[in-house]
């Protein structure tokens, strides 16, 4: 009785395993990893400086429904030497579903570039965000296309720029569905919006069949990046956005310029606020300083007199040059500041 009892108890608890059982079987398998990386896993990277890094992952999936990669990176960071016109970092993620017969499969690019504007020497630093999908690879395997998304193999592809966000944070989906079609999108901190587009290549239908899944990160560049991945291989739902809208370099120009003025108009709002709190806090002791000034020179004659010492007197008046002094030199250093932020060379 004892025997029966227990496996009842194991068959209810396998019963959700048996009839539930996940879209895949076996685990991520890394099947590469070369260059640079500070840290690196599915999930998480890390890189730093002036270099490249590959890694690669591999997975056999039953039933495919579909794959999403949300790429999240609270740092992302393009660096320039200050003798240089500009410079570029880059991250990539590519995506190879094969099924023994045909390969199809899909690239998302976050490329930062800082560069010296021209006329104007100011440093414009830029995110742009471009993807690819492609029927039939040639070899899936090969990490490097994503290099520069293979444009020249017949990739169909899409770019959309978004400058920099004071805080350095992009994020980014891209989802590729069972039957070919290839959806990106990223959301704009400008706009706290998302922006995206679909690239669909049709021809097949992976629903249901048991396919391989090759996963490839990609960096290159002059930069930083901290990045951490979702995986979800249960279907490829992005979150709801907009058409992807392109910027160009001018945009961003008369942005920071727009950005500039305002800026200006704030700090002058700040300093007119402040020196109207001080000179309302000391209105009531202003008429008082001219009567306060004259006793003060009048006691320092009369003890230089009573008891011969000239010198009080001359102390006196070097103090007065002082706190003059001073007073000029704080008004210099204002209007300093101001030229500081309002010249344009």
């Amino acid at each position: 009785m004892n025997r029966k009892i227990l496996a009842i108890i194991l068959l209810l608890l396998f019963t959700p395993f048996i009839f539930f059982s996940p879209a895949y079987g076996e685990d991520w398998v890394q099947t590469k990893l070369d260059g640079t990386w500070k840290s690196i896993s599915l999930n998480h990277v890390e890189a730093e400086g002036e270099n490249w890094g590959v890694a690669i992952w591999q997975i056999k999936v039953t039933n495919f429904k579909g794959l999403t990669v949300n790429i999240f990176a609270p740092w992302f960071d393009t660096w320039r030497r200050w003798y240089e016109i500009d410079n570029w970092f880059a991250f990539s993620v590519r995506i190879a579903i094969s099924n023994g017969t045909t390969n199809y499969g899909a690239a998302l690019r976050i490329e930062g570039k800082e560069e010296v504007s021209v006329p104007l020497p100011w440093v414009f630093e830029t995110v742009q965000i471009r993807a690819a999908s492609q029927r039939d690879l040639s070899n899936p395997n090969d990490p490097y296309e994503v290099d520069d998304l293979a444009e020249k193999k017949g990739w169909n592809s899409f770019a959309t720029n978004y400058g920099e966000s004071m805080a350095h944070e992009y994020q980014a989906y891209i989802g590729i569905s069972s039957f070919g079609q290839v959806q990106v999108c990223y959301f704009d901190p400008q706009d706290k919006k998302w922006f995206g587009d679909t690239l669909a290549v049709e021809g097949y239908n992976y629903w249901g069949q048991n396919v391989t899944v090759t996963l490839s990160y990609w960096h290159g560049g002059y930069g930083s990046i901290t990045a951490d991945l979702g995986i979800n291989l249960e279907g490829s739902t992005l979150p709801s956005y907009e058409p992807a809208v392109q910027k160009a370099l001018m945009d961003y120009i008369w942005d920071a310029i727009f950005a500039f003025i305002k800026g200006i108009g704030d700090w002058f709002v700040w300093l007119a606020t402040l020196l109207t709190a001080l000179f309302t806090a000391m209105g009531p002791f202003l008429p008082l300083l001219p009567i306060i000034f004259m006793f003060w020179i009048l006691g320092v004659t009369v003890e230089a007199i009573w008891t011969g010492r000239i010198e009080l007197l001359a102390e006196a008046l070097y103090a007065v040059y002082e706190t003059i002094k001073k007073v000029i030199q704080v008004i210099v250093n204002i209007a300093l500041t101001v030229w500081s932020i309002i010249k344009f060379w």
